[in-house]
C-alpha cells in the first residue's frame, strides 16, 4: 500500500513538472525571434519593466515599444531557458540567457496564470554575469 502511494505521488509530480515546463516555455520562441508583440500580448495592463535604459511601471503598449527597441538594438542570436519555478503565493518565474550579436543578457519574467493564460507582471533584461 505504501509503495502504491509513492508511485501515485511520483506520477502526480511528473505530470505537474511537465505541465509547468510546457507553461514556462511560452516565451522561448518570442525571445529567439525578438518578437516584442508576442511578449507584450502576455503583459497585464501595467507591467514592471527593467531593461537597459528603461525602468519603471509602464502600460502594456509603452512596454511593448521599449522591448521592441531593445530587440532592434540587440538582435537575437540565441535564447536559452536556464531555470523556472514558482513561489508559494502562486507566482511563477522564468530565467533565461539572451544572446544578441554583441552582448549576453539575463532575462527574468515573473507571471501568474489567469484563466489558463500566463499574465506577466514583471519583465527584466540585464547584463549577464557569470
Amino acid at each position: 500500500m505504501i509503495k502504491m502511494k509513492h508511485i501515485f505521488f511520483a506520477v502526480i509530480l511528473a505530470v505537474a513538472m511537465l505541465s509547468f515546463q510546457k507553461d514556462s516555455g511560452f516565451l522561448n520562441n518570442a525571445f529567439k525571434a525578438g518578437d516584442a508583440k508576442t511578449i507584450a500580448s502576455y503583459f497585464q495592463p501595467k507591467v514592471e519593466i527593467n531593461i537597459p535604459g528603461s525602468e519603471g511601471l509602464y502600460s502594456k503598449n509603452q512596454a511593448e515599444l521599449m522591448i521592441k527597441k531593445f530587440f532592434e538594438n540587440n538582435p537575437p542570436q540565441k535564447y536559452e531557458l536556464l531555470h523556472n519555478g514558482s513561489s508559494n503565493g502562486g507566482d511563477n518565474y522564468v530565467i533565461g540567457k539572451y544572446t544578441s550579436t554583441n552582448t549576453i543578457f539575463r532575462t527574468f519574467v515573473l507571471y501568474h496564470v489567469e484563466n489558463g493564460k500566463p499574465v506577466i507582471t514583471e519583465f527584466r533584461i540585464e547584463p549577464f554575469k557569470e
